[in-house]
Parts: C-alpha cells; structure tokens; sequence
C-alpha cells in the first residue's frame, strides 16, 4: 500500500488546499520506506516545500515545486550556489538513518526485500532468475541466425548478441536491451 492510502484507511479522504493542491504526506524521519501511520504527516503542499528547504534537502524542495508549478528557473535556483548532496538531500558523512539499528524494517518491507530478488524488477516488466537461465541455455547452444557480421542502419556490425536479442526478445514478452543486458552479463543471474 501506497502511504496515501495507508493515511487514506486511518483518516479519510486526503483534502485540497483553497487553490486547489492535494495536501500532501511527509515522512517525518525522512524514511520513505517508513510507512507507520506514527510516521506520516498531513501537510499543504507549500508547508512540504518550507519543511524540506529548512532541511535544506533541495532534490525534494525541486519536486514539491515543480509540482506547485513554479517552474525550472525556481527549481535551479534552489540549488544555485550550494553544493549538490545529491538526490534525497544527505549531507556527506551524515549517517544512515538505519546504521546499527535492529528491527528497523518492518515483516512486511523485508518479504518484498526477499520477493525482489526472487522475481528481479527490470524496468515495468518482471523477469525471474529461470527465465533468465532458460535464456541463456537457448544462447549457449548458438541457434543459427542469419546476418551475423553485416552492417546496421546506423552503420555498426551486428553482433550474435544483438541478433539474438532482436530475434528471441518477443518469445519471452522483454524489450530487446532486456535479453542483450543477460546475455551480456549486465543483468546478474542467480545460478542454481
């Protein structure tokens, strides 16, 4: 469940704002895995922007506004003259919010930690650890494909890997950098 509606459950519909904007949930632990009702807090959208420019977390101070449609030029500027922390807004040497602490993650957090690597998520599509050995067996006994060697459109020679990809890809529903990212070895494939 999304933290929307986990609020949504416990306290209703989520209100607008006299202009129109939907308030909005903050993390107040800054840990947006942290779901717990005690952990989520109903603001507008223009206190969400005040509370993360006084944390000076500017990556979420840019998005708040480009949702409030302040446009790019105030997005940039938030940043202008400070140094980037980089996304989420952590300052170099802060420590991780779960450092040393046992516990942190709830039952429901960790079997999705498990079920990912499972059932690996590649882009929108889900691609399991067997298929991806199914997959690269089919590869490993080099089925002939025809126009190995020849030019592309673009002008680089065609590898056996991209043809493969190109002629395999629809048989298992993935995109064709999907299969060129296994048979490349980009994608790791658990071995059993």
């Amino acid at each position: 469940m999304s933290y929307r509606k986990i609020w949504e459950s416990v306290y209703g519909a989520i209100p607008k704002d006299e202009e129109g904007f939907s308030f909005e949930i903050h993390h107040i632990d800054g840990n947006h895995s942290n779901n717990n009702i005690e952990n989520l807090k109903l603001v507008s959208i223009k206190e969400h922007l005040k509370i993360h420019l006084e944390q000076e977390d500017w990556f979420a101070a840019a998005l708040i506004a480009k949702r409030i449609g302040l446009g790019p030029d105030y997005s940039s500027s938030l940043q202008k003259g400070k140094k980037r922390p980089g996304a989420g807004g952590v300052k170099k040497s802060t420590i991780p919010w779960n450092k040393g602490k046992k516990g942190c993650f709830s039952e429901l957090t960790i079997q999705t930690f498990k079920k990912t690597r499972q059932g690996k998520r590649f882009g929108k599509l889900k691609v399991s650890d067997k298929m991806c050995l199914d997959i690269l067996n089919l590869y490993n006994n080099k089925p002939y494909l025809e126009g190995e060697g020849t030019k592309s459109a673009n002008g680089k020679t065609l590898s056996y890997e991209r043809l493969f990809s190109k002629k395999y890809h629809k048989e298992y529903n993935i995109t064709e950098a999907q299969l060129f990212n296994i048979l490349t070895g980009k994608r790791n494939v658990l071995s059993k």
